[in-house]
């Protein structure tokens, strides 16, 4: 969506906003910018220097060239400004947005700071689709996980969910969020604590063919495969009909699932692991998918290593095998096939086919013979 959309010009509030090689967009205010810039979570060198350096050197026209970035005078609209205040019991909230990943499922979020310090989170769209099924349903979802008291101060309270009288859809939510709050890029006990009490609480015996996960992948075979491109189809849906022949009538324990389990979803603060972004989560998916999808997305965009590496890399972990991996592959390509609509990016083409290669790879770790 068009983010100018959700701003009115202001006598006072300086802002600079900035955007990256990919096409992503960070609007933030040059008052008190280090706390607003906890928005931004670059996952490389250069944007980590960059966070850094901003709050020192916007003001230097050289710098502010060198990010490609412009400086103006900006507030929120009321229609956002006002839920969000209301929200977090707050006369006013500072602000900075950011745009949003581009894919069809882009949305704006917004940080959202009352007092000097960070209260929660507002997602924007204008789409209805998006609205409700990513919005609603996290916000359910978080409604869902929040009845255990265990989960408590470890995943964001749903506080509102609306539509503005100009058609904008808004989800609020709650952080724990600090500038002393950490990312961890490494797979450790705080993460394998927060999946096995997830797992426990959520745990649900059912026929694998009866799971969010087997129909995902039985999506994939049936509609999905048509948009995937042609040199990989073939392949894909092969491994799908292979995965559903076997899978189907296992008896398995479904359990929630974040499906978009990765660092930059997730805090450690004050010791123990806050997990946010729920709005890809499942209630009966398959345990360990989670883990997965965290070493392999860290391996893919932080470690840049081949299938070939991270297959070896994978066969340290004794509860990741051939059929879990498989899994986690055939559902995550139907997850971002769905998302792609058939219009794949040169970077999403180039993970679709990493995690096509890795899939045919997946036999390897019954073996440590790669």
């Amino acid at each position: 969506m068009d983010i100018d959309r959700l701003l009115t010009p202001s006598s006072e509030n300086k802002v600079i906003s900035f955007a990256n090689a990919d096409g992503k967009r960070w609007i933030v205010p040059v008052r008190a910018m280090k706390l607003a810039l906890a928005i931004y979570q670059p996952g490389s060198v250069k944007g980590r220097m960059m966070k850094r350096f901003l709050p020192v050197l916007w003001r230097l026209g050289i710098f502010r060239h060198m990010l490609h970035s412009d400086l103006g005078f900006y507030d929120l609209i009321p229609s956002i400004s006002q839920p969000c205040a209301d929200a977090f019991h707050a006369e006013v909230v500072d602000w900075s947005l950011f745009g949003g990943t581009p894919s069809a499922d882009s949305k704006v979020t917004i940080q959202c700071v009352d007092d000097g310090r960070i209260a929660g989170y507002c997602k924007v769209t204008d789409s209805h689709d998006i609205a409700v099924r990513l919005f609603k349903h996290e916000s359910l979802l978080l409604d869902f996980l929040n009845s255990f008291e265990e989960m408590k101060d470890r995943i964001p309270l749903a506080l509102d969910y609306t539509v503005t009288g100009d058609d904008l859809y808004l989800f609020i939510q709650s952080t724990v969020k600090t500038l002393e709050s950490k990312e961890e890029h490494q797979w450790t006990p705080l993460h394998q604590s927060f999946q096995s009490d997830l797992h426990r609480l959520t745990a649900t015996p059912m026929k694998a063919a009866e799971t969010d996960t087997f129909l995902s992948i039985r999506r994939l075979y049936d509609t999905y495969a048509k948009v995937i491109p042609e040199e990989l189809r073939g392949f894909v849906s092969e491994s799908a009909q292979q995965v559903l022949a076997n899978f189907s009538d296992m008896d398995v324990s479904a359990v929630v699932t974040h499906r978009d389990f990765t660092p930059w979803n997730m805090i450690v603060n004050d010791g123990s692991l806050f997990v946010f972004d729920w709005e890809y989560g499942i209630y009966h998916g398959m345990p360990g998918t989670d883990k997965c999808h965290f070493l392999i997305q860290t391996a893919i965009f932080e470690q840049h290593v081949s299938p070939e590496v991270l297959i070896k890399q994978l066969i340290r972990y004794d509860d990741i095998d051939a059929m879990l991996l498989k899994i986690y592959l055939l559902d995550i390509i139907s997850l971002y096939a769905a998302r792609s609509g058939g219009k794949w990016s040169d970077s999403d083409y180039d993970t679709l086919a990493f995690r096509a290669r890795l899939l045919g790879l997946a036999d390897s770790l019954e073996s440590s013979t790669l």
